[in-house]
This record gives C-alpha cells, structure tokens and sequence, in this order.
C-alpha cells in the first residue's frame, strides 16, 4: 500500500509520461513516500523510454522496474495502493482488469474502452487532462477510504462478469442450445 502501480508497454499512447508528470505535480506533502512503480518494457521506442527516465529525473520514488510476468508481476499488484492506466487509446485493457482482479481501485483515461471496462467501479480522470490526473492522484491518496470502496466494487464486479467458472457454464449451455442438446 506505499505505492502507485501502472503496466503497459513503454509507448506513447499508453500515457506513461503524462502519468510521471502528474504524479509530479502531486504536493510531496500529499504523496510523502507513495512511490510510483512504472512496470514495462519498450516495444521498438527505446527513445521513449530514455524520455520516460530523464522525465522521471532524480525523483527516487518513480521506479522502473521493466517487464514482470508471473508470481513477481502478481506481488506488484496485489501490494499496490492504486492501480494508474493513463492510456490515449486502446481496445479492451487486461491490466485494469488484472488489477481489478486484485482487488484494487482503478484510475483510469476516461477513454470509453476504459470506462466499459470498469463499469462503476473505478476513478475516471480526462484523457491527456495533466491537471485532472493530478487532482485525482491528491484525492485518492487523500482519501484511502474511497479507494478501499472503489476496490470492493471492483472485486464484486469481477467475481459477477468475468468468473471462470460462470463463463464456462455460459458457454456449454450456449453450445448445448446452438447444437439442440
């Protein structure tokens, strides 16, 4: 619970520098030791990262930590505060559904593959709007009590529309009834 999480590829539309530079802009009163931890790795744009790490400077609370998978990659999750999707434009994110699958508060582009995702359950800011982000990010690390509601409707809305178990029904009775079984 000492640290902001976001995951996605290091290019450009996911939004990371936007991310970086808001989390800038939160009052280190406000943030104390909250750390920002950047999971990811460049998919062909090393340059943007280069630009993501001299953005980040010599703040040592803003952590790269490069490509998780796996049991590392679960602990980040599970151990954020608050999940961070900052993204221009994209399909369907897992990693908010990941996250949220964790149990954790979404933040998140009000982009509306984003909004469909959470439905209710999270915290949408205005995509590329640096100032909201920021407002946001003071309000959710202000109140831990929004986040931890936010975080139980994010739990009961996975648990209600993406169960494994419920899906797998879904789709034998689709098929039994397709092939009039």
């Amino acid at each position: 619970n000492q640290y902001l999480l976001t995951v996605a590829r290091l290019v450009r539309h996911k939004g990371i520098h936007s991310l970086i530079k808001a989390y800038q802009a939160v009052p280190d009163e406000v943030k104390g030791e909250m750390k920002l931890i950047i999971v990811g790795a460049p998919s062909f744009t090393r340059d943007y990262e280069m630009y993501l790490k001299k953005l980040a400077g010599e703040d040592h609370r803003i952590i790269f930590v490069g490509y998780q998978a796996g049991d590392t990659l679960a602990q980040l999750y599970s151990n954020a505060y608050l999940y961070v999707h900052p993204s221009e434009y994209e399909g369907l994110s897992f990693t908010i559904l990941e996250a949220m699958s964790f149990g954790k508060c979404v933040l998140i582009s009000n982009i509306p593959e984003n909004m469909e995702a959470i439905d209710h359950s999270g915290v949408p800011f205005e995509v590329g709007n640096l100032e909201n982000l920021a407002e946001k990010l003071t309000a959710l690390i202000n109140h831990p009590e929004i986040v931890e509601a936010r975080a139980k409707l994010a739990r009961g809305y996975m648990k209600n529309h993406f169960d494994w178990d419920k899906i797998v029904e879904q789709a034998e009775e689709l098929y039994k009834k397709v092939l009039g079984k």
